[in-house]
């Protein structure tokens, strides 16, 4: 099989660079009470093209340059959270990338949050995305419309 081919317009197709692409489920009652909670990705894999991804945890095969970009719907926000945050967990550091105030976004619909870091990850690090909700009981879901995508692209 070719590692790597580049065809007459110059366009290459690297069938083995790392990539990964995968749907969230529902999940109930998550946060909402200051508990950090490890969002995974059962719903269905897209594409893992070296079988890198698994549920919640993606794992560098090589060094290198990563993008990771999330996107998590969630509803059962109450009157009683104030801070939502969503955050990015590699091996080597963590990236708060979103952070609200949870008072100016309580409704009964869902509630998208897309975060995304470039990460600098070795071979066997691991990257996760967590969700916590501050200032009430453990009623936020994650619906079953989220997804996760992690490419190497340097």
């Amino acid at each position: 099989a070719n590692a790597m081919v580049i065809d007459g317009n110059g366009i290459i197709t690297a069938p083995k660079q790392p990539a990964a692409i995968a749907r969230t489920g529902a999940q109930s009652n998550v946060t909402g009470d200051e508990t950090n909670y490890t969002i995974t990705f059962a719903g269905s894999e897209v594409k893992d093209q070296n079988a890198d991804f698994s549920s919640a945890t993606f794992t560098a095969p090589v060094d290198g340059v990563y993008l990771a970009v999330y996107s998590v719907s969630i509803s059962g926000l109450a009157s009683n959270h104030t801070r939502a945050l969503m955050y990015i967990t590699s091996s080597n550091r963590i990236y708060y990338v979103q952070s609200a105030n949870a008072a100016n976004q309580k409704n009964t619909a869902s509630l998208i949050y897309n975060v995304s870091a470039i990460m600098d990850m070795d071979a066997n690090d691991t990257v996760t995305t967590s969700l916590r909700i501050d200032g009430g009981s453990a009623v936020v879901d994650i619906d079953d419309i989220g997804s996760a995508g992690i490419i190497k692209i340097a």
